[in-house]
Parts: C-alpha cells; structure tokens; sequence
C-alpha cells in the first residue's frame, strides 16, 4: 500500500481504514461503505481503484481471491446496462484470477452450471440469482464500485438503488459482496421518493479537504511530465517569439538572458521555480477551486504560459517577480474562462501560450538594450548572426507550417465545442434556468426575487427588515439593496458551520451542497415568466405576439403592451408544457410526483450542473450568479 499512499498524500487513514475493511481475506466483508468526499470524488475513485487493484493483485494466489467492478448512474443509466456491466466486469475478473491455477474453474464460470440455468432477463431477481451463481462456483469476494452515487436516486429505481445497500443479504452470501458508494453528498441526503431515508445503512468514510502541504505534495507529482513538455517545446516558443539563432535580430539578442534560460535550464532549477509557483498559484485560487482534478487541470494550463519568458530568454528562473507580473492575468481568466467551461483545457492553454508568446516579443522588443557589453558576448553575437541563410530558411518555413496548423486546430477546436455545448432555444433555455433557481434558491425570496409589484414586498423576508424599496429595480435580487451593502448570499445564523484545516468556516447546510430540491410546476412558471419577462424584453415581445387575439381582452392589456400580462398567458399555453416534457425527455428535469398526479400537484427538479446552465445564460446574456441566493459563501465557490 506504499505505493497508493505516495500517489495520495494526505490519505493515509482513509486508505488503511478500506485497506482493513476490504483487504483481510478471513474477514466478512462489510454490505456497503460511503466514501464521502464533498471536493474531489474522483480522486477518491482513483484512490478506491489503486487500492483495490492492489488488494486483488495480493490476493491472486489465495483461496479467497478478491474481484470488483465499477459503475456510474451516469453511464448505466437503467437497471439493464447496471446489471450487464456489473455481471459482465465481475465474470471476467474472476476469469482472470483462476486463468492459470484454475482453469476448470474459469470455464464453468464462463459458460455456467448445467444443472442450474436460468434464461437471462432485465429483472433484479436474474442480477441476484447470477451473483449466487458465481459465488457458488468460485469462493471469491466481489466488491462493487458506484462512482457519481448522488445520482443513483433520480436515476434508477429505488427498488434497485436500495437494494445495492444489502447484495449480500439479498443474494444469500453474507461478508461475500460489499457495495462502495462514491458520494459528495452524506447519506442522510440518500431519501426515497416518498421522502424516507434508507434504513440499510452504511458505513460512512469521510474524506475532508486537504491541506495545503498535501495539496502541494500532489501537484508536485506532475513535475516530470511538466519538465518534458517544457524541454520539447522551448524551440517553437523561440521561433514564435523571434528569438531563436536564426530569426533573432541583433538588437533583440543583446537583451536576452544567457543563464538559466531557454534550453540552458536545468531539471533542479526549473523544479524550484515550479515548487514556487504552485504554492503562489494555490493561494490564490483556493477559494474558488476545491476539486483536486480541477486545480491539476488549471496549474499545468498556466503553468505552461507561465515559463514561456524563460523558454523565449527574456527571464531566468530566477526572475520570479517578473514572471508573476507577467501572469498575473492568467491567475484570473483561468478561473473566469476554463473553471466555467467556457473552453477546454487544450484550446485555453493554446490561446494563453499564444498571447503569452507574443506578449514577450512585444516586451523584448520595447526594452532597451544593455549600456556594455563584455567581449566574449560581443563575439557571441557576431557568431550568432553568421548563421547560414538555409537554417533561416528552415526556420521560416517552419514558422509558417506552425501557425497554419494552429489555425486549423484552432478552427476544429471551436468547432467541437460548440457542437458539445447544449443547444436550446430561448423558451427552453429559460425554462432550465428558472428550474435551476427554483431548485437552489429558497421559496420564501421568491415574492423579493421574482414579484414585480412592490406593494406586495411586506410579504418578503426583505421588507420585513424596514428597507426602502423606492428607487431601485422593478425585479431582481438587487430589490430593496442598499448599494454597498455588500454581498447577497448570507447564510442564517442557525447554519450548521464547521471549520477546515485552513481555518476558513464552511456552512455545511447550504443548497448547493445539499443537492436540487424538488419544486410544483406553478413555482416553476412563475419564476420563467419574471425571468423571460425581465430579461429578454425583445424577444419575450416576439413570442407573446403569436398569442391569437381573441385571447386576450382590452382590460387585460393595455395600450403600451405590457409583457408581464402578455406572459402570464404566454407561460401556461400548450406548447410551454410540451417544451417541459421535452426537457423531462433530455433527462435536464426530473419530474419527482408520481405518474398519476395530474395538474399543479406536479413536481420537477433540475438535473444540470452550474457549468452547463452558466453556459446557457451567457448565451442569453443573464447574469446567473446575481440571482442564485447562497452560493458559493465563506469562499465555498469552488464546489
């Protein structure tokens, strides 16, 4: 287990505690286990897979031999590919451990007991049965992996979800079958439709956020493959900056460093300049980043734009002031442009690299020359400008293949993600961001956030508190708000906090860490109508004209046309419930009520992230973040 403990730092109690839960062959297996881990879950799977290799790999010569699989709802998304890939993995796992001492064994695995077959099907009853089956033929120990667990309950049946808790009493195998759910959310959070919690319960292994050192530690593990990247590519930023033998002019080569620059840096030397630069870059994004996966992502994007100055020989590693001014930048648009998504990783280290590369012939070229030179770089200068017109030529060349090639990757690149991007229309697109609010946003603002008329505000938790409502916006978040009264999201006072190993305090009651809850369909469309009333007056304007007239009354609208009564009809036609049922299609609503309730009894709940609904309001320019209330407080953003 050194191994996994050196690829996971900070990890070492967890991994000893599933090390003595999973790994001793003369012990039952425990029924289920909850890996909670509410910043980085897939590094815990990652962590589960490499200590149950581990373990299976020790235990391939025992009697006892240990076989597992992994799922995830997102990818099994009904009971038929569940049970197919989990029978599937498990039957060729045990295939592979008994292949050379046992190879009887595994045929029968294989191909199955002739005197006790059962024709496949999709039900629960044939998963159970098949499990015994393999039990009964090989004495082995299985063990289930759920990754993304939190979706297991709007995903699959609860007569299957809940019945993972207790495989091993189902099937009849006690301390034979274990289930390990992988989760950001508490199990408490893990309740049925009918709102009670499951009384199988598990045993719960919580993975709280790291610190600082351990954070660094494992960012430091990318090093090796950094330092490769570095030294392939210190030749095209010269020739990209101009600043190689052969394309750099005189006067820019009297301003280039000699030592500890270009390709004359050593592995220590940069590995201390990277050392440095990971502590300053996770200090400063702490706070918005929690998910080890994603801070790996954003240190290597910038890290790559932060050593071209050293790659182009305008700095040295020494320089660290002068490199940190000149990416300073990048500590912001990387959180702005590639924590949302709006860009990959590959096209946002592109585009950085790029205009970093550029920006640093920009600066070369405007910094003035040294007073004196010594003689030895005089004649290296006059060497360096005798260089043969064929490797100039070269170069050139190859200067030019380069960008053509980056144009066209470029091209591809947006092309690709715009084609991944969701695709909706303006009724749909609204419809998932007022389903998203009424999911997140407590009930008890929506008269403050969504209610255009102010006389009503004494029924809001806002006007209670004696502000003035006069003068400020007819709609929104900013109602009733003194201007610099500072920020929106305040969690109460009653809200459960707990204090991390940074010392910040984190309110562990927020919505956004509790999950979507269930809204009626007559809360989600109100808040549509305010938002598409509000935000997109041309459009909404549009729309509600294809209202027939006879529909509406002189006395319900008047002459200046208001749009609020235009939406109120325009919510409720027919072909807003046919986009709802089309959302419910694409999996983007849950509807949670029962198939038999009928009319506002009818409840939904949002299943998109932040990222894809914060992609679909910059399209239809709607500043998302104003109107989540408690999101992301006491510097929680990152989740």
């Amino acid at each position: 287990m050194s191994a996994a403990v050196s690829k996971h730092a900070g990890r070492s109690d967890q991994i000893g505690a599933l090390t003595s839960l999973l790994g001793e062959s003369g012990q039952p297996l425990p029924p289920s286990l909850l890996l909670q881990d509410a910043c980085s879950p897939n590094t815990t799977a990652r962590l589960v897979s490499d200590v149950l290799d581990d373990l299976a790999s020790a235990s391939q010569g025992s009697l006892h031999p240990l076989c597992w699989c992994s799922v995830s709802p997102l990818t099994s998304i009904n009971p038929t590919t569940l049970f197919r890939s989990v029978l599937t993995s498990l039957e060729h796992s045990i295939q592979q451990a008994h292949d050379r001492a046992r190879t009887d064994t595994a045929k029968a695995v294989a191909s199955g007991s002739r005197g006790n077959f059962r024709r496949p099907d999709t039900s629960l009853d044939y998963f159970l049965w098949k499990l015994g089956t393999l039990l009964d033929t090989v004495d082995a120990r299985l063990i289930v992996v759920i990754k993304d667990a939190e979706r297991i309950r709007d995903l699959w049946p609860e007569h299957v979800w809940t019945a993972f808790c207790r495989l091993a009493l189902l099937v009849g195998k006690p301390g034979k079958i274990a289930t390990v759910f992988i989760s950001t959310l508490p199990w408490a959070q893990y309740r049925t439709p009918s709102g009670l919690t499951v009384s199988h319960q598990p045993i719960t292994l919580r993975f709280p956020r790291l610190t600082r050192p351990d954070v660094l530690s494992l960012l430091a593990l990318d090093f090796p493959l950094l330092w490769k990247s570095y030294d392939s590519s210190v030749q095209a930023a010269q020739m990209h900056a101009g600043t190689s033998i052969a394309l750099c002019k005189r006067a820019t080569l009297a301003k280039l460093k000699k030592a500890n620059s270009g390709d004359q840096v050593s592995q220590d030397a940069l590995r201390a300049l990277y050392e440095q630069f990971v502590g300053v870059f996770y200090d400063s994004i702490k706070s918005n980043v929690r998910d080890i996966e994603e801070l790996r992502t954003m240190s290597a994007a910038v890290w790559h734009s932060f050593v071209v100055p050293i790659q182009t020989r305008e700095c040295s590693t020494a320089d660290l002031q002068t490199l940190l001014l000149a990416s300073s930048h990048l500590f912001r648009d990387v959180i702005v442009r590639l924590q949302t998504r709006e860009v990959g990783p590959r096209e946002w280290t592109q585009e950085a690299r790029i205009r970093s590369i550029q920006a640093s012939a920009a600066r070369l070229a405007a910094a003035k020359a040294p007073q004196a030179a010594s003689t030895t770089e005089q004649a290296e200068d006059e060497d360096a400008s005798m260089v043969d017109e064929e490797r100039k030529f070269d170069e050139e060349e190859w200067l030019e293949r380069e960008m053509a090639a980056l144009d066209r990757m470029r091209s591809a690149s947006s092309h690709a993600t715009m084609s991944l991007m969701p695709s909706l229309a303006l009724i749909p697109t609204f419809l998932v961001i007022a389903s998203f609010l009424a999911s997140y946003n407590p009930s008890r603002l929506d008269v403050r956030y969504f209610l255009r008329d102010d006389s009503l505000l004494s029924l809001s938790s806002g006007a209670s508190k004696g502000k003035s409502l006069k003068g400020g916006r007819k709609l929104g978040p900013g109602r009733g708000r003194k201007a610099g009264a500072g920020p929106r999201g305040r969690p109460a006072k009653s809200a459960l906090r707990v204090t991390n190993e940074d010392g910040q305090t984190e309110n562990l009651n927020r919505q956004q860490l509790l999950g979507p809850k269930p809204f009626p369909i007559d809360r989600l469309l109100s808040i549509f109508q305010a938002l598409i009333t509000e935000s997109a007056p041309e459009m909404s304007l549009v729309y509600s004209s294809l209202i027939p007239e006879n529909d509406l009354s002189a006395s319900n609208v008047d002459a200046s046309g208001d749009r609020s009564t235009l939406w109120e009809y325009r919510s409720k036609s027919l072909s807003v419930y046919s986009q709802i049922n089309n959302l419910v299609a694409r999996r983007m609503l849950v509807r949670t009520s029962a198939q038999d309730k009928l009319g506002t009894s009818i409840n939904f709940r949002t299943n998109v992230s932040y990222s894809v609904v914060a992609v679909l309001a910059k399209r239809v320019r709607f500043d998302l973040d104003e109107w989540l209330w408690d999101w992301g407080a006491s510097g929680a953003g990152g989740i």
